[in-house]
């Protein structure tokens, strides 16, 4: 069985690599975010992340991770912001 190709897109709502990024696989409702600590509030406004989600919290040296799953993205993201320091 041969693969098909497949398109991968990067949305970038600031315009930047250093700030938010949406991925999306073609013909897939997935979508990947990344999401810079200090850019939360400035994409908070998106509907997408009120749907439940699977998350992956990074420190800024890579050193620590933690793996997470939420009814509401954003309100779990605000939590956390206040609760760990990574």
């Amino acid at each position: 069985m041969q693969n098909s190709p497949r398109l991968i897109q990067t949305y970038l709502p600031s315009g930047t690599l250093e700030g938010p990024r949406i991925i999306e696989l073609s013909d897939s409702s997935i979508k990947a975010f990344v999401i810079p600590r200090l850019q939360l509030t400035n994409i908070r406004n998106r509907a997408e992340l009120t749907q439940p989600a699977l998350y992956f919290l990074v420190s800024g040296d890579e050193s620590l991770g933690y793996i997470g799953e939420s009814e509401n993205f954003i309100h779990r993201m605000r939590d956390h912001d206040q609760k760990k320091d990574f």
